[in-house]
């Protein structure tokens, strides 16, 4: 499936036009409906003319960077930020949430990469965080080339694979398949392959593991590589992120245990700190919380979506 619609919540700062702009490339790359969300206190929404003049600061906001006059739904909302963009997205169907790297100032989303995690953790639908100063391609070109996607063979991690590869293959790109081994949590991450003795004999193991998890038909295109390192596991992502001038990272987002404990620090901590735009998939819900979601945003197993494959 490809995204038809696409919701980007905005502040009003260099982080909201760098997720803008990712925004609308996006909706220019996949055709795809585009709806930017302002999110703002009650009181300042219900006062007389506010919601009027508001709007209009929103779409001069967009006005500014829509260079191609692309037809753009604005709405602005109220109450707290990530109720408010979990609720819309889910009545409009977003397929594809694209947030900045930094929230709101003087509120509790403002450090780096929270209100990106909230969302992501609170909504069906796959999520871009987008760091500020980033510069999609221009045109219609596919807008990532060079991507990175973090296996730890959990349920999450696997599933999320599928949408690196199709958006590599899609897209025409290089995709890497990352391992980091942490056999020892305080120790500096080595660039190398993994220790020697018992350790380092799994090299080409686990780099055959890595390649079974794609499909067949996959293999034999040649830019799908697998590497092994050690280091913490979020210091190692962003580390061959830098190192292989990845322009996504991919990541799944868990909602079981105890894959949620482990990958939520994880995924925190890349959010916070990408210099490139990530991207993170949610696992399917279990049975038991899917009700608590619209239906719209359940995700099959099985449905393999190419979010990022460009028409």
């Amino acid at each position: 499936m490809k995204p038809t619609v696409i919701v980007c919540p905005v502040e009003f700062s260099a982080e909201g036009r760098s997720a803008l702009e990712m925004a609308l490339a996006l909706a220019r790359c996949f055709q795809a409906e585009l709806h930017v969300v302002r999110v703002e206190s009650r009181f300042r929404v219900e006062a007389g003319g506010a919601d009027a003049a508001l709007r209009a600061r929103v779409e001069d906001f967009v006005a500014y960077a829509n260079v191609d006059g692309r037809t753009v739904a604005t709405v602005v909302l109220s109450g707290n930020p990530v109720d408010a963009v979990v609720e819309y997205s889910g009545s409009i169907s977003g397929e594809l949430i694209v947030v900045g790297q930094n929230g709101r100032r003087g509120s509790p989303y403002w450090s780096a990469g929270q209100f990106a995690k909230e969302v992501a953790q609170r909504t069906g639908s796959p999520t871009i965080t987008v760091p500020k100063d980033h510069a999609p391609r221009t045109g219609t070109d596919a807008p990532f080339k060079n991507i990175l996607c973090a296996i730890d063979f959990s349920p999450p991690s696997t599933f999320a694979l599928s949408q690196a590869i199709f958006a590599a293959q899609q897209n025409g790109g290089r995709l890497t398949l990352l391992y980091v081994s942490e056999h020892s949590r305080d120790e500096t991450i080595s660039r190398q392959t993994l220790p020697s003795s018992d350790v380092g004999t799994n090299v080409e193991e686990l780099k055959r593991k890595l390649k079974s998890l794609v499909p067949g038909g996959v293999l034999n295109w040649p830019d799908i590589e697998a590497e092994i390192v050690t280091g913490t596991a979020h210091d190692a992502i962003l580390a061959t992120a830098s190192e292989r001038e990845a322009d996504l990272i991919v990541l799944g987002q868990p909602w079981q245990m105890p894959h949620r404990i482990v990958m939520r620090s994880t995924v925190g901590a890349v959010l916070r700190r990408a210099r490139c735009p990530v991207l993170t998939v949610p696992s399917p819900r279990p049975a038991a919380d899917a009700g608590s979601m619209s239906a719209t945003a359940v995700t099959n197993e099985n449905d393999h979506m190419a979010v990022l494959a460009c028409r």
